[in-house]
């Protein structure tokens, strides 16, 4: 008898337990719902007594490349960019849209190199996107349009056709 309750009892736990789970994927996800989205860092850092990562990246006021400086060492910026890299493809796309320029550039970086089906559109997306950035790599800096410089990250994934249609925004001149 006993045994039986115990079987009924796990046939039970493996019925319900089968139960279809939420996907979790991105398949579905539409990016027109976060193109508008402005994040408040401000507002998040009064409940916090160490800035977000993204308000750190955003105070800093800079991009910086892997290797800066005349000893080509690795900034404390460029060190946030990595952890950056830990995010979600979805905190990501969020924060491609962020209201600091240069928390967007990183994300938009990490979102091309992940070959991210949503990179086009959010590049397509930033087209009119004039702010400034500064960009340091190396020991040489330059400040750039925020499209310029999504266009940049963008441009080796790009179709040939999209290449020459955006080309516009390439500057011959560049450093790197």
């Amino acid at each position: 008898m006993m045994r039986n309750l115990l079987l009924f009892v796990v046939l039970l736990f493996v019925l319900f337990s089968c139960k279809e789970r939420k996907s979790n994927s991105l398949d579905n996800f539409d990016l027109g719902d976060l193109k508008n989205v402005q994040i408040d860092t401000a507002s998040i850092n009064r409940f916090s007594a160490q800035p977000t990562l993204e308000a750190q990246i955003e105070r800093y006021g800079r991009v910086d490349g892997m290797l800066i400086g005349i000893g080509g060492e690795k900034s404390q910026q460029y060190k946030r960019y990595e952890k950056l890299k830990l995010y979600s493809e979805e905190r990501l796309i969020q924060l491609a849209n962020f209201k600091s320029p240069i928390v967007q550039a990183y994300a938009f970086d990490i979102l091309t190199e992940r070959n991210s089906k949503f990179a086009l559109e959010i590049f397509k997306a930033h087209l009119n996107d004039s702010a400034n950035i500064e960009v340091r790599s190396g020991c040489f800096s330059s400040t750039l349009p925020l499209n310029e410089y999504f266009y940049t990250s963008i441009e080796k994934t790009l179709s040939k056709e999209d290449r020459e249609r955006y080309s516009y925004l390439a500057d011959k001149d560049k450093f790197w």
